[in-house]
């Protein structure tokens, strides 16, 4: 009997977003993206992944998710592209 592996991904966008004024907008984009990563770390029963990088590259994304959480490259394309490449790596 096999069992079913469930997959959430958080996609970082390839941008840092509409500018807020008096924030900066790379910081904010990071503490969004962290608090997106420990809601899902915290879900049951699925395998939590963040696909993309902050701007700083891999090491920043090791510090925005929990331990052995897999973060994958995005390829360039749509929304739906970028998802299947990623959830084809975690399978």
């Amino acid at each position: 009997m096999t069992g079913t592996a469930r997959f959430c991904a958080a996609l970082t966008p390839s941008s840092p977003g509409p500018a807020v004024p008096g924030i900066d907008r790379t910081a904010l984009r990071l503490a969004m993206l962290e608090d997106v990563c420990d809601m899902l770390a915290a879900l049951p029963l699925v395998r939590p992944a963040l696909v993309g990088c902050p701007a700083d590259g891999p090491a920043g994304a090791e510090r925005l998710v929990a331990p052995g959480t897999p973060v994958l490259d995005a390829p360039d394309g749509s929304t739906a592209e970028v998802a299947d490449a990623a959830f084809d790596g975690l399978v």
